[in-house]
């Protein structure tokens, strides 16, 4: 068993998608029974980097590779933005699904699983049919927008921005491949793993420019 990696890139030459086949035939024959994991589904074009082996990196909470623990949502990487101090970024994505600013600054103030748990409640009554929204700063905006995922990506950035150790373990990732898997994704999720991890490179890719620091 080989695995081939090929990476996507944008026309600005930055990686945006890895996909990784695992073939027990020729790897240049792609028809026969393959296993693909990948990180993002849309890319513009595709270059090949030869025969490799490469580690992965499951962003989850629980993970024993301390990069994967810290680069998680649920992580305590505390960070501020517009006067608002979170402990994590899951209580900031969390906490913008109430519209009761009370109980939307009580969100903002849990520690991660205790965010994710709170947030289902909103989560898991919200219809395709049935308008749903989130709340920021005096804002509404449409849940799963473009307004709404950006407010996300910013969280993100915030986080990496603001905590040294989450650019070492983001920096630490630059030759692996990193995904994000829970088992299932819930339909109503306002964070799918392909725009996760697409704000996870962007920022690997922002550091590795110098833009921070």
């Amino acid at each position: 068993m080989k695995t081939r990696r090929i990476v996507v890139r944008t026309v600005a030459d930055i990686p945006v998608a890895v996909f990784y086949f695992e073939v027990a035939s020729s790897v240049d024959s792609l028809r026969s029974s393959a296993i693909m994991r990948y990180s993002l589904i849309t890319a513009i074009n595709a270059k090949e980097e030869g025969m490799m082996t490469i580690a992965r990196v499951n962003i989850r909470s629980d993970s024993k590779d301390w990069r994967a623990k810290i680069l998680s949502n649920l992580a305590h990487t505390p960070f501020t933005i517009e006067g608002i101090t979170f402990p994590c970024v899951e209580a900031a994505l969390q906490g913008i699904k109430f519209e009761d600013e009370k109980t939307r600054n009580e969100v903002f103030a849990m520690k991660g699983m205790q965010a994710m748990k709170k947030g289902r409640e909103v989560t898991k009554f919200i219809r395709k049919d049935v308008p749903a929204f989130v709340y920021w700063q005096g804002e509404r905006y449409e849940y799963n927008s473009s307004e709404h995922q950006q407010l996300i990506r910013e969280f993100i950035r915030e986080k990496v921005a603001q905590n040294t150790k989450v650019q070492e373990a983001l920096l630490a990732t630059e030759e692996d491949f990193i995904y994000h898997d829970v088992g299932p994704e819930h339909p109503n999720t306002s964070l799918p793993e392909k725009i996760f991890i697409a704000a996870l490179l962007k920022e690997r890719q922002a550091l590795k420019n110098g833009l921070y620091g």
